[in-house]
């Protein structure tokens, strides 16, 4: 016969080691030596990341362009008179004229090998606000087809449809993909033949395969209304032939969205154009720049005849000036782009801020170390010196 079991015994613990709280610890004594070895052994490790990651990053080659989005007459680039800005181009006035297509050089001081990555950089544009980043529609991106009209005009809340009293929506709609940046380049060598750009492969595979994917139905990339000359269609090449650029693949388009909707959380960040799989020799090289829309097609001759309305969008049926005027604005939130060829080491990219870190912090472990280690040995004291020990031998006793 079992014992009956009372309430307290049948809700007591386990008297296993972790529930009554015995499991083993160890605490360290910090003696002088354990503390000078400690920050000897931190220094001895920081020190020598911290010089292979400078060592890496000087073996990193880079070529950087100017300020293409400035006056191209006057010194306002910090290099000089570079930009592609031909007139008005004080602000983000509706009536700025641009070169379309711009060149701009592009120097390189050393053979930059394989792999070489072509990025955008864009300063001054912080895309990590609140609402920027939630205006987009992640089914949209996958490729979904089945998602409601009114799904998507909540998760866009801004730029859902071209039209002023609704239609149809954007694919992909949203403040990200209305503000996707679609200069075209194409980058001329020396003698002036085109180098390849592959656009294939700038994407991770795993955003590919489950964050964004074409529509079956060919839906993405549709009802993007023209605004005022800059805004070609979505992720689209430049169609000048001789440029290196072919014509997208749909596996191209999903690889574009997805470097461009990747939003950074800096103001002044690079977002993954090409890839260049072929040596480029030290020398002047040329970034042909272009808004993706070829000059003189359109059936209006001035910007003036659109009117200013113009530049917040209407359906692409509507009429296109024969002058394509704009690349992609800059000027509204003073902005600067520039074209960025890089290579690779094994640590990545350019980062002396990481190599200099890591070395900061291992000299000055070093240092502590030192200052321990003499303050040891100037003025010693045993361990637990009852001699050291101060109290109050006339105190009464409780």
């Amino acid at each position: 016969m079992v014992a009956p079991v009372d309430a307290a015994q049948k809700h007591r613990p386990d008297s296993s080691a972790f529930k009554q709280q015995k499991l083993k610890v160890w605490r360290p004594i910090l003696t002088p030596k354990k503390v000078v070895m400690l920050f000897s052994g931190l220094g001895l490790i920081f020190l020598p990341i911290g010089i292979a990651i400078i060592v890496a990053s000087n073996q990193v080659a880079v070529a950087e362009t100017a300020d293409y989005g400035r006056d191209a007459s006057s010194n306002s680039t910090p290099r000089g008179g570079s930009g592609c800005c031909i007139a008005n181009c004080n602000g983000n006035s509706w009536d700025r004229i641009e070169l379309n297509p711009c060149y701009i050089t592009l120097t390189i001081e050393e053979t930059m090998t394989p792999p070489i990555f072509m990025y955008y950089q864009l300063a001054n544009f912080y895309q990590n606000h609140r609402r920027y980043v939630r205006s987009r529609s992640d089914t949209q991106l996958v490729g979904d087809t089945t998602h409601l009209a009114a799904d998507l005009k909540e998760d866009c809340m801004y730029h859902y449809s071209a039209s002023w009293d609704g239609g149809a929506p954007i694919n992909p709609c949203g403040l990200i993909s209305w503000s996707w940046f679609n200069d075209t380049f194409a980058l001329m060598r020396p003698d002036g033949t085109p180098v390849t750009l592959e656009q294939d492969a700038i994407a991770w595979q795993s955003d590919l395969d489950t964050n964004f994917r074409n529509s079956v139905d060919g839906s993405s990339g549709r009802n993007f209304p023209m605004l005022a000359y800059w805004r070609n269609i979505s992720c689209e090449a430049d169609p000048t032939p001789g440029t290196g650029l072919a014509p997208r693949t749909p596996a191209q388009r999903a690889a574009c969205v997805s470097a461009n909707a990747a939003t950074p959380g800096v103001g002044c960040f690079r977002k993954l154009y090409a890839r260049i799989n072929e040596p480029l020799p030290a020398g002047t090289y040329t970034v042909r720049v272009s808004n993706g829309v070829p000059t003189n097609t359109g059936n209006v001759t001035d910007i003036n005849v659109l009117g200013p309305h113009y530049n917040w969008g209407y359906p692409l049926d509507n009429p296109t000036p024969k002058v394509q005027r704009f690349l992609y604005p800059v000027g509204s939130f003073s902005g600067h782009k520039t074209v960025v060829l890089t290579t690779i080491s094994w640590i990545g990219g350019r980062n002396f801020f990481l190599g200099y870190a890591y070395l900061v912090v291992g000299i000055v472990c070093i240092v502590l170390a030192m200052t321990f280690f003499i303050k040891w040995r100037l003025s010693p004291r045993d361990l637990g010196t009852a001699a050291y020990v101060t109290y109050n031998m006339d105190a009464p006793p409780k």
